[in-house]
């Protein structure tokens, strides 16, 4: 019987992150201002995590991840409840 397992793609923690966010459904401008960082480097590490992942986009990247537990529920769970703090206070309308 041959094993059809690939190795896990060793992610940095940036990549992780980033993936995290997009498995949250935040496109690319969305979390290079999450981040602080420029969108193009946002863009570099999806690219990087896909080779990594073996796919095309990042949503089959996603898939993957949770398949081969990289990416859990729990763990995205605490990333929403973290992510949630972050964001800024609604403005009252006048």
């Amino acid at each position: 019987m041959e094993n059809h397992l690939q190795p896990q793609p060793h992610l940095t923690d940036r990549e992780f992150e980033i993936l995290k966010l997009s498995a949250y459904g935040l496109v690319a401008k969305d979390t290079a201002f999450q981040l602080e960082i420029e969108q193009s480097t946002v863009e570099t590490h999806i690219k990087n995590i896909n080779k990594k992942f073996g796919c095309n986009k990042i949503p089959g990247s996603i898939t993957r991840a949770f398949c081969s537990h990289i990416l859990t529920i729990p763990e995205m769970v605490e990333m929403i409840q973290t992510f949630k703090k972050k964001q800024p206070p609604k403005q009252p309308n006048h």
